[in-house]
């Protein structure tokens, strides 16, 4: 049948031993067995690869929103979830919040100033849940201290988890 002779070419181009000589994803989508419809060569160049960095990344994800209908397993098990607005001025060391690590992962809050308390939403001894829409939960203080760090916007929403 003409379908598993394409499945086959295709196969045999996928698994050359040359890496170099192997269809890109892209091609491998796009070939005669996957995507019959477009057997013609693509007109259009791919476009370039975008370089990928963390500020990058946290300016992305400081736009965007949690989804209304998400499905998210109730915290109320562990704990009072709270989420906090705090503005915070940098750098991170004159804030008057500090992190630790947590055992065996994620961040506390170790010591809170009266004045980067957020609303006195923020106390000592709260787990670090999420950054906007970051999560960190397992993440170590380094890397949470960078998001922080070089996070777009003056107002950080934090989403803390209160142990009973």
């Amino acid at each position: 049948c003409p379908e598993g002779r394409e499945a086959e070419r295709l196969l045999k181009e996928l698994m050359r031993y040359e890496p170099e000589r192997r269809p890109t994803a892209t091609d491998a989508l796009m070939s005669s067995y996957l995507n019959p419809d477009c057997s013609s060569p693509m007109n259009q160049p791919e476009p370039p690869p975008v370089p990928w960095s963390l500020t990058s990344h946290i300016e992305s994800l400081s736009m965007m929103q949690r989804p209304q209908d998400e499905c998210a397993l109730s915290d109320a098990f562990f704990g009072q979830t709270i989420t906090c607005q705090v503005e915070l001025p940098l750098p991170l060391e004159e804030s008057g919040l500090v992190l630790a690590d947590r055992s065996p992962s994620g961040v506390v809050i170790s010591h809170v100033a009266p004045e980067a308390a957020g609303d006195a939403c923020i106390e000592v001894g709260d787990r670090l849940l999420e950054i906007g829409v970051i999560d960190v939960e397992d993440a170590d203080k380094v890397h949470v201290e960078k998001i922080i760090r070089r996070w777009p916007k003056p107002t950080l929403q934090l989403q803390l988890r209160r142990e009973r």
